[in-house]
């Protein structure tokens, strides 16, 4: 029995273990560089086969972070039989003293060796190792028989390779090389043991090829085997084909002795993947026929890969709150074969790292050696501060296609967005005017509530983002009794802003009641909104005004000011009940009786249920616009609702009124 081990000591070179006749080991080490060094096993068992013990990656991540069978940690995604172990992490240090105590059998060989700094007998209390330095230290001086001395004295810098058997009588040890390991540069070292054989003859041979697909479908296998000696009739040569399913759950489907075997029965949706165990013997001379190659013909399942280098172009790495980021990125078709339409799954981690899948419709069809544009436009609402957007091709579940490798199938974006603080504006009005607390409105207005915001990327259109509210009175006359509009209320019309028109700054939501009151007395309006991120107008959280409602129809005398005037005076007067009279005039007389001027509706401009003061300015001119000479005019209102003499509304200002005619003086 020999082990050969080519040795770069003091850097991260090539790491070789060869039994007998070129049985390779290893030939990496997942410790050298960033996973920061430990100690390697491997273990055979203890027959003609001598196979070794195998690891799988668990969790199918490549690097410092990929996890073996039995904790171990593994680099790379293939079946290895090389267990390494990190020994600046307690749970790989636990795990490894599980491993070589209660996983590899008595009886097995074992083979260690250290790479990198292993720490071994380390005085760093620091450091994990530095607890479990007896027991490592233990198992290989009582189950591997390791010299004593030799074991204890070793630096944790310096590096060691030991051969030999678990818990067995005839266990000679292995004496360190020190000389050899505590240098720069390369060396061999050879360590023949005669007194470690492996047990029963060499007459026969077998071998594992790692597992073949995914495949779509199977045609063929090839052997192709040399004889060492003449006479044949004694060698035996048989391959055994398992099929391999998705679980990774073996059977054997078919052995066979011929050197060409139709594959074309087997069902690659079934088992899309395969592996071959061949056996040969050789009874009377013990030359086992030696494989040339084995070859399986197959249609290779698509391999797709996210190729940032082909295409890649992300907006924005920085955005404000609603604004879209927007991907477009390459997704390739390495293989010779059609990929089927393309789930992708766009995932964004935010701030909390908490992950929220964006439903997207799946991408179309990819041709072999072809590459695929994938466009991804995301709303950032709700994910204001950091956050990771990470794309995964061909995930896991429903549509999933076979592939043989799955680490190139994803990428993750970083972005950060940006959160919105400026407050809404909001304005109200009733019947066109706004108006002041507690002021006279019609018994049905029209009450507009206008709310406008600066972001350009979330429009106001949320319902639940407004609260209506009217306050009735009670038993006392005060408006405490409180009535929710409803947005499906008929007496509600909401226009939500338009995107389109967000987006050039005029985001703006309009909400418009029409309520009807029925009953004199003291009313109020409370509202309540907020933009899309949850900033209240004005950086308040109500808004709230009173009202007073007369139901019945009136009109006051109209009080013209200033009096006495110069220039121009103009006219106020108040109106009850619900509508605006259709014939509202004024005119002005001479102290003769003769109307000088008279002003129709329209002149008089915006008239609504309340307080009114006109437009209209009269300037002391007549019907001709020549203007009147100083001294007393008298003028007097006439209106008519529905074809009826309004009654008039009773002021403190009628004292100054004779039978509807008022006086006014102008002095120039």
């Amino acid at each position: 029995m020999a082990v050969r081990i080519p040795v770069a000591n003091g850097s991260p070179g090539l790491i070789k273990v060869d039994l007998d006749v070129n049985y390779s080991v290893a030939t990496s080490s997942c410790l050298v560089n960033t996973c920061n060094g430990g100690i390697v096993f491997a273990a055979f068992a203890p027959d003609e086969y001598a196979l070794p013990m195998t690891t799988k990656n668990q969790n199918l991540t490549a690097g410092c972070n990929g996890i073996g069978t039995y904790g171990n940690l593994q680099c790379n995604l293939k079946e290895v039989n090389v267990f390494e172990w990190n020994t600046s992490d307690a749970t790989q240090i636990e795990n490894m003293l599980n491993f070589v105590n209660n996983v590899i059998p008595n009886g097995w060989y074992v083979l260690a060796y250290s790479v990198g700094n292993h720490r071994l007998n380390t005085t760093d209390n620091k450091e994990p190792l530095y607890n479990y330095n007896s027991q490592i230290v233990n198992f290989f001086k009582t189950k591997l028989n390791i010299n004593a001395a030799a074991i204890d004295t070793i630096k944790p810098n310096e590096a060691f390779v030991f051969f030999s058997r678990k818990n067995y009588l005839y266990n000679a040890h292995v004496n360190l090389k020190k000389e050899y390991f505590g240098k720069k540069g390369n060396d061999t070292i050879w360590m023949v043991k005669s007194d470690i054989p492996f047990s029963g003859g060499l007459n026969v041979g077998s071998m594992n090829a790692s597992v073949i697909g995914p495949a779509k479908k199977w045609h063929d296998l090839k052997v192709d085997y040399s004889n060492l000696e003449g006479n044949v009739n004694y060698d035996i040569v048989s391959v055994d084909v398992f099929g391999v399913d998705t679980a990774g759950q073996e059977k054997l489907l078919l052995n066979t002795s011929a050197q060409s075997q139709s594959l074309s029965g087997i069902n690659a949706e079934q088992y899309p993947f395969m592996r071959l165990a061949l056996r040969t013997a050789d009874t009377l001379a013990g030359s086992a026929p030696q494989l040339n190659h084995w070859r399986v013909h197959y249609d290779m399942a698509a391999e797709l890969a996210v190729d940032a280098q082909k295409h890649l172009s992300f907006y924005n790495d920085t955005v404000q709150e609603g604004e879209k980021i927007k991907l477009d990125l390459g997704i390739t078709n390495a293989s010779a074969s059609a990929a089927d339409s393309v789930w992708v799954r766009y995932t964004i981690i935010d701030q909390n790292n908490v992950p929220h899948v964006v439903k997207y419709p799946k991408q179309p069809p990819i041709s072999p050696k072809t590459t695929l544009i994938s466009h991804f436009e995301c709303s950032t609402e709700g994910f204001a501060g950091s956050n990771i957007l990470m794309v995964e091709v061909n995930p896991e579940g429903e549509g999933n296609q076979l592939e043989k490798f799955k680490f190139n199938n994803l990428i993750y974006l970083p972005f950060f967005v940006t959160t919105d603080k400026i407050n809404p504006v909001i304005d109200i009005t009733f019947d066109g005017r706004h108006i002041l607390n507690g002021e006279l409105v019609s018994a049905k207005p029209q009450i507009d509530i206008r709310m406008k915001d600066e972001n350009l990327f979330l429009p106001l259109n949320d319902t639940t983002d407004y609260e209506i509210v009217l306050l009735y009175p009670d038993a006392n006359g005060t408006p405490t009794i409180e009535q929710l509009v409803p947005f499906n209320s008929p007496m509600l019309l909401f226009t939500p802003a338009n995107p389109g028109q967000a987006g050039q700054g005029n985001n703006i939501a309009s909400i418009q009641i029409n309520p009807q009151f029925t009953t004199d007395g003291k009313y109020g309006l409370v509202v309540r909104a907020k933009d899309r991120t949850n900033n209240a107008f004005a950086g308040k959280n109500v808004y709230k005004t009173l009202f007073e409602i007369i139901t019945k129809a009136s009109i006051s005398n109209l009080v013209n000011y200033p009096n006495p005037f110069t220039t121009q005076t103009r006219f106020v007067f108040t109106l009850t009940g619900s509508e605006v009279p259709e014939n509202l005039s004024l005119q002005i007389l001479n102290i003769s009786g003769r109307v000088v001027r008279e002003i129709n509706r329209n002149e008089l401009g915006h008239i609504a249920v309340g307080h009114n003061i006109t437009e209209f300015a009269w300037d002391g001119t007549d019907q001709y616009g020549d203007p009147l000479g100083n001294g007393v005019y008298l003028y007097r209102v006439i209106s008519k609702l529905n074809g009826q003499n309004m009654e008039r509304y009773k002021t403190s200002a009628d004292d100054y009124f004779t039978k509807g005619y008022g006086k006014m003086y102008l002095l120039r």
